[in-house]
């Protein structure tokens, strides 16, 4: 069995190495921390629609290109090698297959041509919401529990691990995690 990749799966790896060379590093990185989204939608969508990379696995029946899970992993080699800064996983790798294996019929038309063009993100596929946005309480407000479940509830809570996002440098972030895992570690 041969496991290396084939000629038109090189092809593909040095197209993305040769424009993620150009767009994408330590500098694309520390501007795309400084904004809201944390990646830079402009080039998010010119992945989608110049090069097709966020129809690389979508079927055909949704403006995608049919490749698998191949073709799939190695751009996904490529672009951590690049540090490249966009909802990729999230919504190609995540969002896009939860549509594909969960999502009814209608969902898949509405939402996987968009992500397959990379003009949209899907949708939270638990909550419904937007992608890239929480449904429901955040983490330090739980949703209401019976006596017996709380005192459970509490003891996971304090013994999880605190959960930073990849672009949780900041002096406030750090000193916010730092006062969240001294409040929530175990005493004694």
């Amino acid at each position: 069995m041969d496991f290396r990749f084939d000629e038109e799966q090189e092809e593909l790896r040095a197209t993305a190495q040769a424009f993620l060379d150009e767009h994408a590093g330590s500098e694309s990185v520390r501007k795309a921390m400084e904004t809201d989204l944390g990646f830079d939608p402009a080039l998010w969508e010119r992945i989608g629609s110049e090069l097709g990379w966020a129809a690389v696995h979508i079927p055909e029946a949704y403006g995608g290109l049919d490749f698998g899970a191949v073709e799939l992993a190695a751009l996904m080699e490529i672009m951590g090698g690049a540090l490249l800064c966009a909802p990729y996983f999230s919504s190609v790798c995540l969002g896009a297959n939860a549509l594909l294996v969960a999502g009814s019929e209608a969902q898949k038309e509405e939402h996987l041509p968009g992500v397959a063009e990379g003009r949209a993100r899907p949708p939270h596929p638990i909550s419904g919401a937007p992608g890239g946005q929480q449904a429901g309480p955040r983490r330090g407000a739980p949703a209401p529990r019976s006596p017996a479940r709380a005192s459970v509830a509490a003891t996971t809570r304090r013994r999880s691990r605190p959960r930073c996002g990849a672009t949780a440098t900041s002096a406030s972030s750090t000193a916010f995690t730092r006062s969240w895992w001294t409040d929530t570690r175990p005493t004694g």
